[in-house]
C-alpha cells in the first residue's frame, strides 16, 4: 500500500551523485533520494547501503529491525 508515488526522473541527479559517492547501485540510492525529498527515514534491510550511509554520517535510513511505527 502506498500513500504517494514519486516520479524517479526528478530524483535521478541526486541518486546518481549518491551512487557515485557511496559506490552503490543507483536504484537503491533512488530510495534514499525519495526519503530525503519527503523528509522521512528510509526503512530497509540493505545492510550494505546502511553501512555506506553510516560511514558518511548520513542518518537518512534505518534498519527494519530498529523501526518503530
Amino acid at each position: 500500500m502506498f500513500d504517494e508515488l514519486l516520479a524517479s526522473m526528478p530524483l535521478l541527479t541526486e541518486a546518481a551523485g549518491l551512487a557515485r559517492a557511496l559506490d552503490h547501485p543507483v536504484y537503491g540510492c533512488l530510495y534514499v533520494a525519495a526519503a530525503r525529498k519527503l523528509g522521512v527515514n528510509l526503512v530497509t534491510t540493505d545492510d550494505k547501503l546502511l553501512a555506506k550511509l553510516k560511514s558518511k554520517k548520513d542518518r537518512t535510513a534505518i534498519h527494519l529491525a530498529k523501526w518503530k511505527p
